[in-house]
């Protein structure tokens, strides 16, 4: 291994000042791969030491991209002076720009035509009307526009139980889902005859929220159990300024989809969800849909899960 590469005094200030608003614990694992990070960026670009540019590069590699914000109050940006405006006016606050991004989309070439494709939909949102559900409407319409079948269903209002690990799932003679009783009992099977799925969350507390935790733990059955790779599309939302601040929960969300044997194809992110009133207007409906620009590009995404081309054209 390279010796460390010298940082500035600033970017020695800058390091510092990141890792102190992680744990200790975290600390003691980070500083050693961002200073390895740093130390080939300064050997690829040849300088004699590391600036703060170089320690941006390498906490932007090694970290999530949620601490965008910290760089912004380490240099007393004033880059979100409409995001906090937002927070107490009402002007500033339905004049703030939300964003929807749609990941770049896998292509794919679907079994199924479109007439004959089953979607379920599912909004982990505890919140009626909310930008969440909004969002997971846009999408269900989209591949429902594109011949689907879909069905949305809302997570608060199903009745299900924590996962107690009992393990029975796991036992090949045994014949049920799970040894649970309550309404992910008729809702195995439809999960395992569905083609494709669509999950919509909002991120809580820096992760996804603990309806989808707790309904993804009820998945367990399906680890083992084949029921063939299916296709889906993540939706998440979040209140902070930055499109990419969460990238890391809808990955992980990807990552869990996948072990259930679930490929995502298309995902969205979108941001500034909060303000002011919350999220919503005057009414309580979502402020999502005062942007119907934006609900189009999930929308095509949704025809594009059951098409299985970018445009979501048959």
């Amino acid at each position: 291994m390279e010796p460390k590469a010298t940082l500035t005094a600033e970017a020695r200030i800058l390091l510092e000042a990141v890792l102190t608003r992680r744990p200790r614990l975290m600390q003691a694992r980070l500083r050693p791969k961002i200073e390895r990070v740093v130390s080939l960026l300064v050997r690829e670009s040849g300088a004699a030491a590391a600036g703060e540019d170089a320690v941006k590069e390498a906490l932007r590699l090694v970290m999530p991209r949620s601490m965008e914000g910290t760089f912004a109050r380490l240099a007393n940006l004033d880059a979100n002076r409409d995001f906090r405006a937002a927070m107490t006016d009402t002007n500033a606050y339905f004049a703030l720009p939300r964003q929807v991004k749609r990941w770049p989309p896998v292509p794919f070439t679907p079994e199924k035509p479109p007439a004959a494709t089953n979607v379920l939909a599912f909004c982990a949102s505890p919140r009626k009307g909310g930008n969440t559900e909004v969002m997971v409407a846009a999408a269900a319409a989209g591949a429902r526009g594109a011949g689907a079948s879909v069905t949305q269903i809302n997570l608060r209002q199903l009745n299900y139980k924590y996962c107690n690990a009992c393990r029975k799932c796991k036992d090949p003679d045994y014949r049920r889902y799970c040894s649970l009783n309550d309404d992910m009992t008729a809702l195995y099977p439809r999960i395992a005859a569905a083609d494709a799925f669509i999950f919509g969350f909002p991120v809580y507390s820096e992760s996804h929220c603990g309806q989808l935790a707790a309904f993804f733990d009820r998945w367990d059955p399906f680890l083992w159990r084949k029921f063939g790779v299916k296709r889906g599309m993540v939706i998440a939302g979040w209140g902070g300024p930055g499109l990419e601040n969460y990238d890391h929960l809808v990955e992980h969300v990807m990552f869990i989809l996948k072990i259930h044997q679930i490929e995502t194809v298309e995902a969205i992110s979108a941001n500034r969800l909060i303000g002011k009133l919350r999220g919503l207007d005057e009414s309580r409906r979502a402020i999502l849909l005062r942007h119907p620009d934006e609900l189009a590009k999930i929308e095509a995404a949704g025809r594009a899960l059951v098409t299985g081309t970018p445009g979501g054209e048959d």
